[in-house]
């Protein structure tokens, strides 16, 4: 079976991913203090930036499901549609 370059370049994006995943997760525990409930103790610009934080963790979390499975598809020989292009913070 023959890798193309298109599904090696998306398996280091998806490894790139990965890895903005880690640093971030390690650097901002958002999660961490989501579940502790910490977050009370807040300011109100503090909150704000909390929940963006959060909220940018998640996208990146689903991102990373997203192309695992997308390039387990391109390997099996299914080309699937790409529908997360950007982070949806770009669009406002």
């Amino acid at each position: 079976m023959a890798v193309s370059v298109a599904i090696v370049k998306y398996a280091a994006w998806l490894l790139v991913c990965l890895g903005a995943m880690e640093l971030l997760t390690h650097a901002a525990p958002a999660m961490a203090v989501a579940a502790s409930g910490a977050y009370s103790e807040f300011t109100p610009l503090q909150l704000m930036m909390f929940c963006f934080v959060l909220l940018k963790l998640m996208w990146l979390k689903f991102l990373v499901i997203w192309r695992f499975f997308r390039l387990w598809a391109l390997l099996d020989g299914v080309e699937t549609p790409v529908c997360n292009h950007a982070s949806h913070f770009v669009h406002f």
